[in-house]
This record gives structure tokens, sequence and C-alpha cells, in this order.
């Protein structure tokens, strides 16, 4: 909740991050540099614009859990489609 447009390429030089919760904001994009933060286990981005998922979240394998729920996403890339559970 605090109008955040873009994250901040400071949370990519946080390699031991396994949380990452930015919902509720007004982010567009999310960098490619996602793919660095390889300890990640939880991604909350809900409620937000984003329109593409970078196919370098795919590269984050101990992703538990990723939130994109209430954005502007029109396809969800190859690489990240074996993840999705229903």
């Amino acid at each position: 909740f605090n109008d955040i447009k873009s994250i901040p390429m400071e949370i990519f030089e946080l390699s031991n991050l396994q949380t990452l919760n930015l919902s509720v904001n007004k982010i567009q994009i999310i960098p490619t540099e996602i793919g660095i933060l390889f300890k990640l286990k939880e991604l909350y981005l809900c409620s937000n614009e984003i329109i593409k998922i970078p196919i370098e979240i795919g590269k984050l394998s101990n992703l538990e859990l990723l939130w994109l729920i209430d954005n502007k996403i029109i396809k969800i890339p190859i690489e990240i489609r074996i993840y999705i559970v229903n």
C-alpha cells in the first residue's frame, strides 16, 4: 500500500531474501533481475498493474508461492506454466 510504481533495484541486492510482498501498489513491470533472487520462496505482487511476467521467474527454483491476482496479465510464459496449480 505504498504507491510504488517500480520495484527498487536495491531489492535485487538482497541475496538471502525469502519473502517479497509488494502487493497493492502500481507496479507495471517485473524486472528480469528477479531471476537472481535464488532463495526467494514467496513472491506477492497482487493488485498492481503488471501486464507481463518475465521468464526469469522460472529460474526461481525455491519459489513455492507466487501471487499475481488482480493485475493486467495477458499471457503466462511457457517457462512458468508448469508450476501453476489449480
